[in-house]
């Protein structure tokens, strides 16, 4: 693209489209060994954000090997950059990154976005000004003679597309004004530097018709359709299509102040694209924890991150969806929606360079334009979400690793994820737990469920059955089911069925045949072999709830290693925690824990930790008598 230098106007500054430049009170600051340039120059890039180590090292070394020092190495660039940028830009260490203080205006790449930004809602005058303006502040490419090839594509694919939208526009805007003449050599040079933007090609060939060159219009048509065919194998899109028709007709409306295209960066930017599934139609209760998450959502010029866990079948989906449709008004560029298949059995799990994939085209990125790499794809991903406010649902995440390249790419964004495991190396991130439902809760959504008109007068046989169904939302509306289609059964029926266990595994399956408990099953199985067995174990345990030293002695453990091994099946959901030191399994987890100890845990060891088990209790009955009295812990029979 055409680029005409304009400084910018501040004592301060950091300049990246182009050389990288560092001015200081009108002195430019110089920064030194190319590996300091580079981190520098991602730090910048996401000024006021966490850049991973590990991101800075894929740029350093973007083409070998990273020496074993590589991590020394950086920490002596950012030595060496706070000493060179004092207070102006101060850089702080946050958990395995780092991140660089800066007002937006002070670097070139932010004061672009923010240029083109403001030109979106401008009248066309003022937009072409704001685009000038926005295009003079490129000298180059993006940090020219800093990054490597390889690293430079990670970085500016983005920033390159957004630039050619921007000018395509400016353009846009220009032939509004009627100042075709004026574009129509400009033009001609960007559809060489770009042979295969469309929508160049559609503003020449507006261009050429009002200036009298329909016939010239026409052949270029006809170059771009060739060229597609032989390259790509594919004809020119329909608007292009469409506009060939027009010229051939003669179209009055190709003559008027405003050309039939697109509004400025339609194809650039994620507009009003919402891929949310549609809200759940029993959804029920959840006040208190959306008001909390549609609070967190109303904090101004922050980018917000709400990680939602539970055990499997708690209903984290349907609550993420439920409320991201009250979000939409809020998000108005986009609301995006990405299953990661974190425990889904038989599947394997989305990987984070897949995910981007999906998003950078659902948010109309064609696919030649989509970075081959992950690197590439979180850059590109970033760059067309900075600026902007999107929601971005991300359900059933594996892991942190997973999820920080998914992240929009500036404040004012929202990003939801649900995971069953609790999600705490996310820095910044809103943690929220969600527990069964509360008893009235349960209840209404039992006969919502069912829409039947003796459940809802059958009300403490339905606080039996909704009980029973451990108030797991799953299970409820599985339950809900059976009765919906089996119209003789008696809520007595129902009930003689659930309380018995295997029965109840039976009755908690969906039409597939998927039972609650292997929906459960797939946390477990991705468990290492000692927790898997220490879940396993906590099935023999009679009691409503149990502490370290019981599970110790069940599972032949010290005790601070079952506390331990106890608080990591906390964090997968998998065991419930009331109080500090005592735990408890939720029905459904006991159910599966259960039938998968008597599945893989020998007769001879069952029986050989119930024992374990009784000899820690008969000692502490002769130690401590009250304490055990208190405990609770044999009250089941």
């Amino acid at each position: 693209m055409r680029s005409t230098s304009r400084p910018l106007r501040s004592d301060h500054g950091f300049r990246l489209l182009g050389s990288l430049e560092v001015h200081r009170h009108g002195r430019q600051v110089p920064i030194g060994a190319r590996r300091h340039r580079v981190a520098l120059g991602a730090l910048l890039l996401e000024a006021n954000r966490l850049v991973p180590i590990d991101r800075l090292t894929e740029l350093i070394w973007p083409e070998q090997e990273p020496p074993r020092t590589a991590r020394n190495a950086i920490q002596v660039s950012i030595s060496t950059l706070r000493a060179a940028l004092g207070d102006s830009a101060p850089i702080v260490k946050s958990g395995d990154g780092y991140q660089i203080s800066v007002a937006p205006q002070a670097v070139d790449v932010h004061r672009f976005r923010d240029l083109v930004t403001r030109a979106r809602d401008a009248e066309p005058a003022r937009t072409v000004q704001l685009l000038r303006e926005a295009d003079g502040l490129w000298r180059g490419p993006v940090l020219a003679g800093t990054l490597a090839d390889g690293a430079r594509h990670r970085v500016a694919t983005g920033l390159d597309e957004e630039r050619a939208a921007a000018v395509e526009d400016r353009i846009d805007a220009e032939l509004q004004l009627g100042h075709h003449h004026a574009v129509v050599g400009e033009l001609f040079d960007l559809v060489r530097t770009y042979p295969h933007r469309e929508r160049l090609f559609g503003l020449l060939m507006i261009a050429l018709y009002r200036d009298g060159q329909p016939v010239r219009a026409l052949e270029l048509y006809q170059e771009l359709r060739s060229r597609l065919i032989e390259e790509f194998g594919t004809d020119p899109g329909p608007e292009l299509r469409r506009l060939e028709t027009d010229i051939l007709r003669q179209s009055a409306e190709l003559l008027s102040v405003r050309p039939p295209t697109h509004p400025p960066a339609e194809r650039a930017r994620p507009a009003r694209r919402t891929f949310l599934p549609p809200p759940p139609p029993d959804f029920t209760g959840r006040v208190a924890e959306s008001t909390r998450l549609l609070a967190r959502a109303a904090i101004p010029g922050a980018l917000s991150v709400v990680t939602i866990d539970g055990m499997g079948g708690v209903g984290k989906t349907s609550f993420a969806v439920q409320v991201a449709h009250r979000l939409r008004e809020t998000y108005p560029d986009g609301q995006f929606f990405v299953d990661l298949r974190g425990l889904r059995h038989g599947d394997p799990p989305l990987s984070a360079e897949a995910a981007l994939g999906v998003l950078l085209r659902c948010a109309g990125v064609p696919d030649d334009l989509v970075p081959p790499d992950l690197a590439g794809r979180a850059a590109g991903w970033r760059s067309l979400t900075a600026n902007r406010r999107v929601l971005l649902v991300l359900d059933d995440a594996v892991d942190e690793q997973q999820i920080q390249p998914l992240l929009p790419g500036a404040p004012g964004s929202l990003a939801v994820v649900t995971s069953r495991r609790r999600l705490v190396g996310l820095a910044g991130a809103t943690p929220l737990s969600l527990d069964v439902l509360p008893l009235d809760q349960a209840v209404t959504m039992f006969q919502r469920a069912t829409a039947a008109p003796g459940a809802a007068a059958a009300g403490p046989e339905v606080e039996e059955v909704v009980r029973l169904c451990g108030r797991l939302p799953l299970a409820i509306r599985i339950i809900a089911a059976r009765l919906r289609v089996r119209p003789t059964w008696t809520m007595a029926d129902l009930l003689r069925r659930l309380r018995t266990r295997q029965s109840r595994v039976w009755l908690l399956s969906t039409a597939d045949g998927t039972r609650v408990v292997d929906n459960l099953a797939t946390s477990y199985l991705a468990l290492p072999d000692p927790l898997a067995r220490l879940f396993r174990l906590l099935s023999l345990h009679p009691g409503d709830d149990f502490d370290p030293d019981a599970v110790a002695a069940l599972a032949g453990l010290e005790v601070a290693v079952a506390e331990s091994m106890l608080d990591r099946l906390v964090d997968d959901n998998l065991v419930g925690q009331r109080a500090a030191g005592r735990y408890h399994l939720h029905e459904m987890t006991r159910d599966c824990a259960v039938e998968l100890s008597e599945r893989y845990d020998p007769a001879v060891e069952r029986e050989a930790a119930r024992r374990r088990l009784f000899d820690h209790y008969r000692y502490l009955s002769t130690r401590h008598p009250p304490a055990l009295q208190l405990s609770g812990a044999c009250s089941r029979p």
